[in-house]
This record gives structure tokens, C-alpha cells and sequence, in this order.
């Protein structure tokens, strides 16, 4: 909030008014309460908003994806996806293991994964199986010159989400029976525009009936993706079932030291701020910026 009010405002008493008065609106949400150490009472971690907007955004995609991820009827024959895996023998084991999740019987799958991974190869193997299977592929992304990537490197017909959402507004261009929808850089995606996204395209499978579903595949981003962990150890105050979302940072932050760099290392957070800077050139406010550079994860 003070970033944005500080872009348009410069006066001290107008900046601190507007500021303290945007941070009572209405529309705020706390997802997370400010955290301070026992010890020095010094905040540990700043407390986090959201807007109301969002959070419902947020809210209706999760509950959107988990309800395509429960449903397992968009799968690809062993004989198509044989055939589209043997023309290109060059496929790595980890892009073949990504062609058979994406083509899994789930209606929602994600692939993340470096630039120069294969991921656009991938597809295109993915793509020849889907349409092997009768499917039709389509693909979406935030700007055109992805949209123009994703169709020329894995032969999808791509458009700009804003595309498709003007279409689906007049009726045009709806998904049909069976139709594979990929998002390239899903997590560049606003969570708005993803989740009008993601719930169209829910909202366009039940309408009609006997269709197999429509597939979503949020490409290139570890959305949604289920996480395949066991979260039977974690101890958090409620219980965590989620297939998909996994609590993050919910516990303490732990610092940990190269020793054969610093002898006596901090044994508290709070000496750790009180720790005397043995470099007085890049002293920043009493915090032991020796302990700092000497920090290794």
C-alpha cells in the first residue's frame, strides 16, 4: 500500500493520511497476522492482505481445479499415446514421464520446467496423441507472441486468453465435447483472469452432456499440479488434506550457518540482530551484517 500511495504522493502528512486510510478499508483481508520473536519483540515476519476480490478469485479457482482434478474422464488410449511416444525417439525419460501425465485420465494436469527443458517439444508429442484420440487441442496464453510460440513450437492453435474470453462472452469459439484447452505460462497469469478461465471452462463441460469433458492444462507452470507429497508428519493446528496446495512457511525460519566462516555463530534471532557489525563501512542499523554474509542457506 505505501509503494503505490508513494508513486502519486509526496507530502509527509498527505502520504501517512491516505496510507492509514486505505489500510482500514473495507476490502482488506488479513491472510496472515504479524509475527514477532519472544525474545527481542522485534517483528519476525510482516503481516499479509488480500482484497476481498481476490481472495474470492483465488478461493472459486481452487475449488474449481479440485473438482476437475477429481474427474477422470479424459484419458488417452495406450495404442495413441504408444504411437505419438515412438515418432520421436529422442524424448528424454523425464519429457515421456510429462507426455503420460498431461494425458492421464485427470482433466487437469500441469508441466513446469526450465527454459531449454522441452516443454514445447513435449507438447507437440502430447498434442499428436490427443488428436490421435479424437480430441481437438486449443491453446491460450496472456500475450500474443506466446500464443504465436506455443502454435508454431508445438503446433497447437493458440490465442490470447482475452481472445477466448471475448469469444465466450458472445458465445463464439465455445470449447466442444472433448476439446484440450493448454495455458502456456499459466503462472503469469493474473489469479483473476486464470480463474474466470479455469471455471468457463468447467462451467462449458456440464452444460454439455455425454462430452467426455473439456481438458485443462495449465502448461509450463507447476499450477495445480498435484504435489505427491506426505504431509502425514506435518504438525500445523488443523488438518491438511489438500491434494493440490501445500501450507507454506507456516512455522519457523531456520538459519543456518558455515561454520568454518563464523566461529560463534548467533544461538537466537534476537543475537542475530544485536550482533555487533565488525564492518563499520556497511553497517546498516546495528543488524551483524558479518553474520548476514556469512549465511549460507
Amino acid at each position: 500500500i505505501a509503494r503505490a500511495v508513494f508513486r502519486y504522493i509526496d507530502d509527509p502528512a498527505a502520504f501517512e493520511a491516505v496510507r492509514l486510510r486505505l489500510g482500514q478499508s473495507p476490502q482488506l483481508v488479513a491472510v496472515a497476522e504479524e509475527v514477532f520473536d519472544p525474545d527481542s519483540g522485534r517483528v519476525v515476519s510482516p503481516a499479509r492482505w488480500t482484497t476481498r476480490a481476490l481472495l474470492h478469485a483465488e478461493v472459486a479457482m481452487q475449488a474449481a481445479t479440485g473438482r476437475l482434478y477429481d474427474d477422470t474422464s479424459h484419458g488417452v488410449s495406450e495404442r495413441a499415446l504408444a504411437r505419438a511416444l515412438a515418432a520421436r525417439p529422442e524424448l528424454s525419460e523425464e519429457q515421456r514421464e510429462a507426455v503420460r501425465h498431461v494425458t492421464s485420465p485427470d482433466r487437469i494436469a500441469a508441466v513446469v520446467g526450465f527454459a531449454g527443458a522441452g516443454k514445447s517439444t513435449m507438447l507437440g508429442v502430447a498434442r499428436a496423441a490427443w488428436e490421435a484420440n479424437g480430441h481437438r487441442v486449443v491453446g491460450g496464453a496472456l500475450a500474443g507472441k506466446a500464443a504465436e510460440g506455443l502454435e508454431r513450437s508445438a503446433g497447437i492453435p493458440s490465442r490470447t486468453l482475452a481472445s477466448w474470453e471475448l469469444g465466450w462472452k458472445t458465445e463464439r469459439d465455445l470449447l466442444q465435447p472433448g476439446d484440450v484447452f493448454v495455458v502456456d505460462e499459466a503462472g503469469m497469469v493474473a489469479s483473476e483472469q486464470l480463474s474466470r478461465v479455469v471455471q468457463e471452462i468447467e462451467q462449458i463441460a456440464s452444460t454439455v452432456s455425454d462430452n467426455g469433458g473439456a481438458y485443462f492444462v495449465p502448461a509450463f507452470s507447476g499450477l495445480f499440479a498435484p504435489h505427491g507429497q506426505d504431509t502425514s508428519g506435518l504438525s500445523l493446528p488443523i488438518a491438511w488434506t489438500d491434494p493440490i496446495f501445500l501450507p507454506y512457511n507456516w512455522g519457523e525460519t531456520a538459519f543456518v550457518y558455515d561454520e568454518t566462516r563464523l566461529e560463534n555463530p548467533p544461538a537466537s534471532f534476537a543475537d542475530l540482530l544485536d550482533a555487533p557489525d565488525q564492518r563499520t563501512h556497511r553497517q546498516r542499523g546495528g543488524l551483524g551484517q558479518h553474520h548476514l554474509d556469512d549465511l549460507v542457506g
